[in-house]
């Protein structure tokens, strides 16, 4: 049954027995009457001053009754209803931040005030939430703006000195150009996370699934990210179990590439990285990741998986990022029914990424 309908339930069942009880006072009062009119004046005469007056009530007895009812229903259902809207009224005030008077809430409407009184304290938390998420996302709009503006800067400074400068060495020349392609890559990195967002907010995400080899797809992933490791001198183990799996190739890469360049920039140089892949279920896979790198405070762990979130601070030419990655990877996971989490202690780094 519905709460609207265990509501109006309530309320009927309260008005019948309030009706009921002044159907007894009548009928107690009628009876008391006839008692003693039939059994201590068992006689009586015409020329007794209240004796029209019985005639009269005893041939309008039944009429009496229901006149009096319909007027106790009357009385009965304006009080309900005062009592009923004085509480809707205080309920109301919830809405707009005053303080409420629970006495004055009738206990029919009392579940329905704590529901509404949660569903006020939501609504609260998600808007301060969207203000919060606002706030990050036109703070790194202003921070990308200045991203895109540094490297473009350097292209046009380093370009306009191999234009001007023609008799430059050759070793020199090699060495301009080749800060103008790394500055070339990292603007197209960037004007590339701009895409992000708008996809990110204006794109439904619909998945195509498919069984893949997960083993065979992470290795290739990570081999791919080889050259990244090394630059930072960072061995990769992995233990993989051969497992397959059913979902969307191209969104799971997603995933494992945030994943993966998430882990890469934030280890410490010099260390190790694990990669531990095994079954989950009876048809799912859990991988798990360990790296050393800056622990993580329990503050910013829960707000990891946010939007726009970035756990520094400092706004690094080559880390620095939309804070998109995670939150994608966690809806994308999310979307096939998982889950993902990250655990961080004593400069130690672990995400926990499960499939069913």
């Amino acid at each position: 049954m519905s709460k609207r309908k265990e509501l109006a339930r309530r309320l009927m069942y309260r008005f019948l027995f309030q009706m009921l009880l002044c159907l007894l006072i009548a009928l107690t009062i009628y009876g008391i009457g006839f008692w003693y009119c039939t059994r201590i004046r068992a006689v009586w005469t015409g020329t007794e001053i209240l004796y029209p007056f019985l005639i009269f009530l005893k041939d309008t007895a039944l009429p009496m009754i229901c006149i009096y009812l319909v007027v106790c229903a009357m009385v009965i259902a304006y009080f309900q209803f005062l009592r009923v809207s004085n509480g809707l009224w205080e309920i109301g005030k919830h809405f707009k931040g005053e303080a409420v008077d629970n006495g004055h809430i009738p206990e029919e409407l009392a579940e329905l005030n704590v529901q509404l009184h949660q569903y006020s304290m939501e609504m609260e938390l998600s808007k301060q939430a969207e203000s919060e998420a606002n706030q990050r996302k036109n703070d790194l709009i202003m921070y990308m703006a200045h991203d895109l503006k540094t490297p473009l800067t350097s292209m046009i400074g380093y370009l306009t000195l191999l234009t001007e400068e023609r008799a430059l060495p050759e070793e020199i020349r090699e060495k301009y150009q080749k800060i103008v392609l790394d500055k070339s890559l990292r603007l197209e990195e960037l004007i590339n996370e701009f895409f992000e967002i708008t996809r990110f907010n204006f794109s439904h995400m619909i998945l195509e699934k498919q069984t893949v080899n997960m083993t065979r797809m992470l290795r290739q992933m990570v081999t791919e990210f080889y050259p990244i490791f090394h630059e930072r001198n960072l061995t990769c183990n992995m233990e993989f179990e051969d497992v397959e799996v059913l979902c969307d190739v191209s969104k799971m890469e997603r995933v494992f590439d945030n994943l993966l360049k998430n882990i890469a920039n934030y280890s410490y140089a010099n260390s190790k990285i694990g990669l531990h892949l095994e079954h989950f279920g009876e048809k799912g896979m859990r991988l798990t990741t360990v790296n050393k790198g800056k622990t993580i405070s329990p503050e910013k762990l829960d707000h990891l998986f946010e939007q726009f979130y970035r756990v520094d601070d400092s706004r690094s030419s080559t880390t620095g990022g939309t804070g998109l990655g995670l939150a994608v990877s966690k809806e994308i996971v999310t979307l096939h029914g998982g889950t993902i989490t990250c655990d961080s202690a004593d400069e130690q780094i672990v995400f926990t990424l499960t499939l069913p």
